[in-house]
């Protein structure tokens, strides 16, 4: 079945005490704009990211793929208010423009902050929730060092974070929302909620890489959880 499927990505890693601000032009990725609508898709058809996952699945599948935006700044001070409405404006008026969806795919980074809206990316899925109703799927990729919120994982159906620190998997994560998204469209995945469970510990950055040390051992440790439960 051809479902029509809504994609989107604005990313920023906010880093409140750096001097070095931060602009709507930041998010241009070198260009005069926001990356918009088809260019969404072919911009990031083949590349190795995020995105490039979602898009992979979704041409393996037919499916009907709609761009909205795609907008990724390099790590910076706090977005400002202006800035994010824009971005927030740009995002929700493409997913309103498209109509009647079957389901929704979103690449955020997680860690980005907004003069308004300390949880940007909690309140951008509650905007698209708000436009799209409560019947349609929300599936969302985001950054390892993202910070995942209860308002986020109120108002989506599933979390694909990054498992690899440098990052070098943000397409296989993108390839599983992909697939989380078709399975539930399909109906051979009950439509699932979001429980976040954040345990009292904060790794320090040196021991943060995920292919040896303790980060590693956790990492196992919770995809042996998710594969045996």
């Amino acid at each position: 079945m051809a479902y029509r499927v809504v994609i989107g990505s604005i990313m920023h890693e906010t880093n409140s005490f750096s001097p070095v601000g931060t602009t709507f032009a930041s998010f241009h990725t070198g260009r005069d704009d926001l990356v918009n609508g088809i260019e969404v898709i072919e911009d990031h058809r083949g590349t190795f990211t995020g995105l490039g996952g979602f898009i992979d699945v979704a041409d393996a599948a037919g499916w009907d793929l709609i761009g909205t935006v795609s907008g990724h700044a390099t790590p910076s001070g706090n977005v400002p208010a202006a800035a994010y409405d824009e971005l927030k404006r740009r995002l929700i008026d493409r997913v309103r423009h498209a109509g009647d969806v079957d389901g929704v795919l979103l690449y955020l980074h997680g860690a980005m902050l907004a003069e308004n809206a300390p949880d940007a990316e909690g309140d951008l899925c509650a905007a698209v929730r708000e436009v799209v109703g409560g019947d349609v799927p929300i599936v969302v990729e985001l950054d390892l060092h993202g910070n995942i919120t209860e308002a986020m994982c109120r108002v989506v159906n599933a979390v694909y974070v990054y498992r690899t620190n440098p990052h070098i998997d943000a397409y296989e994560r993108g390839i599983e929302a992909a697939r989380c998204l078709q399975q539930i469209l399909d109906g051979a995945l009950a439509r699932p909620a979001v429980y976040i469970s954040k345990p009292p510990m904060i790794p320090p950055t040196i021991n943060m890489r995920t292919a040896e040390g303790p980060m590693r051992d956790l990492i196992e440790r919770g995809i042996c959880l998710l594969y045996t439960s």
